[in-house]
């Protein structure tokens, strides 16, 4: 059984003080190490980047890896203000982000939230939401023919004058997308051979769903027309408030109940500790599991509500 050893990352008062710094310090053969890393971001620090991290040089499987990930209870936010590069670049076999929100504010007509490439496999984004208020050419992105990306829980969308060309691409190589959001691109939500499960996708500039395998998910266009899909739906029908980037599903919803079970591949829901289903049994579309009633109470395990005005999401309780 590995050993896990897990650092945090935040002011100066915890183990390392920025991301690059943690990256860089645990690049080691955690197979002979027999270790999993893990870096928790805390929110007492406000995480300014204007370079791109390359996560690379790790030796891994798929029994010991590197994670990045929200400490439990925080709501760290990556402000990306550089104007050239990446976010992150993934080159590492079996990594793994979890739950914490990038915002870009900066970026540059080429620009990657998370470009994973150069043929690494085993690789999962979970609950990995990105804002773009500056210019990111695309959210989620896969290249290289021998790569493999699973993104689960995740949020791509564009508010104010920012630009998002497209919130989740398959450049190359293998990419899914389970119960993930695009809302806003300026051409696709999801493009280009991903095979799509739950997924909601809407306001796309040209399509919400292109050359894509979709079951189960839902389209504010005419896009969505795999098995269990819907169509035709407003972000104001869907959501409980997309215009304040609450994503959750409103009583009424056409997602509420109408996602597949993918329990064989995972369960928890976008929320640490909640899984898809608790609520009723089955499946949702999108992130979340349970929806908002028409009074505003929670119905299910709901809490997380990304919300730009305090810069990072924020735990609801």
């Amino acid at each position: 059984m590995p050993t896990t050893n897990t650092s945090s990352i935040g002011s100066a008062t915890r183990d390392y003080i920025s991301v690059s710094t943690w990256e860089a310090d645990t690049d080691n053969n955690l197979v002979s190490l027999d270790v999993i890393e893990v870096g928790e971001l805390y929110n007492d620090s406000t995480f300014t980047h204007t370079a791109e991290v390359i996560i690379v040089g790790a030796t891994t499987d798929t029994a010991r890896y590197r994670v990045l990930r929200a400490a439990s209870g925080e709501d760290p936010l990556i402000d990306y203000t550089g104007t050239s590069g990446n976010v992150f670049r993934i080159v590492e076999s079996n990594f793994r982000a979890e739950r914490f929100k990038i915002l870009v504010s900066g970026g540059h007509n080429a620009l990657q939230g998370f470009r994973v490439a150069g043929g690494p496999t085993g690789v999962i984004v979970d609950g990995v939401v990105l804002e773009s208020t500056g210019t990111t050419w695309i959210a989620f992105y896969s290249i290289t023919s021998t790569t493999v990306l699973d993104c689960r829980n995740c949020i791509a969308y564009m508010t104010g004058s920012g630009t998002l060309w497209t919130g989740f691409q398959e450049g190359s190589g293998t990419m899914t997308c389970h119960n993930c959001i695009s809302d806003n691109a300026t051409t696709y939500g999801f493009n280009n051979g991903i095979v799509c499960v739950n997924c909601i996708s809407v306001n796309s500039g040209t399509s919400d769903f292109n050359g894509v395998t979709e079951t189960y998910c839902c389209s504010s266009d005419t896009s969505a027309t795999g098995t269990g899909s819907i169509d035709s739906e407003t972000d104001t029908d869907l959501f409980e408030d997309p215009a304040g980037e609450d994503y959750r599903l409103k009583a009424g919803s056409a997602a509420i109940d109408a996602g597949d079970d993918l329990s064989g591949t995972f369960t928890e829901s976008i929320e640490s500790g909640v899984d898809h289903g608790d609520a009723s049994g089955d499946w949702n579309m999108g992130p979340y599991d349970g929806f908002v009633s028409a009074g505003g109470a929670d119905v299910g395990h709901l809490g997380v509500v990304y919300h730009r005005r305090a810069m990072a999401h924020n735990l609801v309780r």
